[in-house]
C-alpha cells in the first residue's frame, strides 16, 4: 500500500512539475516572439525547413509523359537521317508494334527520367553513352531488329525454337 501511495504522489508531482515547466516555457517563448529579430529568424528557419521537406517529398514531373512522347521528341531527333537516306535507315515507322523494341525504348525512357531527376545538369552525356547509344545500336544495326523494316515495315517474329520432347513424350 505504501508503494502505491508513493507512486500516486510521484505521478501527481510529475504532472504538476510538467504543467509548471510547460507554462514557463510557453511564457518565455511568448516573450521571445516579441523580439522582432528572433521572430524574423524563427520565421526564416521554419520556412527553410518547410521548403526542404517539400523538396524531399515532391517528385519532379517527368519531362516526357510516356514512351511515345519520349520517342517522338527525344529519340527520333537525336538519331536523325538525311532525307535521301531515310528509306535506307534501319527504323520502323511502327516501332511500337515490335515488342522487343518497345521494351528497350520504354526502358530508355524510364532510365532517362530517373537520371534526369538525380543529376539534372550532368545526366545527358552518361545517358547517351551508357544507355541510348547502346540500345539504338542494337535496334538500328545492320542485321538488327529493324534492318529489314525501313522499306516495307516487316514485322518481327520471335527466334525459332525446336520443341524438346521430354521422356514422357511432352513437348516444351
Amino acid at each position: 500500500m505504501e508503494s502505491m501511495i508513493k507512486q500516486l504522489v510521484f505521478e501527481a508531482l510529475r504532472e504538476a512539475v510538467k504543467t509548471q515547466v510547460h507554462e514557463e516555457v510557453a511564457a518565455q517563448f511568448a516573450r521571445q516572439l516579441e523580439d522582432e529579430d528572433f521572430a524574423d529568424e524563427l520565421e526564416m528557419v521554419v520556412g527553410e525547413l518547410a521548403e526542404s521537406a517539400t523538396q524531399i517529398t515532391t517528385k519532379p514531373e517527368p519531362k516526357f509523359k510516356n514512351v511515345f512522347d519520349f520517342v517522338d521528341n527525344f529519340i527520333r531527333p537525336m538519331y536523325p537521317t538525311t532525307k535521301n537516306s531515310q528509306d535506307r535507315a534501319n527504323w520502323s515507322k511502327q516501332w511500337y508494334k515490335h515488342k522487343e523494341v518497345g521494351q528497350r525504348l520504354e526502358a530508355l525512357w524510364v532510365i532517362y527520367e530517373r537520371m534526369r531527376q538525380e543529376d539534372p545538369e550532368g545526366f545527358l552525356e552518361k545517358f547517351l553513352r551508357d544507355h541510348a547509344d547502346y540500345h539504338m545500336r542494337q535496334i538500328m544495326a545492320d542485321g538488327g531488329v529493324f534492318s529489314y523494316c525501313s522499306a516495307s515495315d516487316t514485322p518481327s517474329i520471335p527466334l525459332p525454337v525446336e520443341p524438346e520432347v521430354t521422356k514422357d513424350g511432352m513437348k516444351r
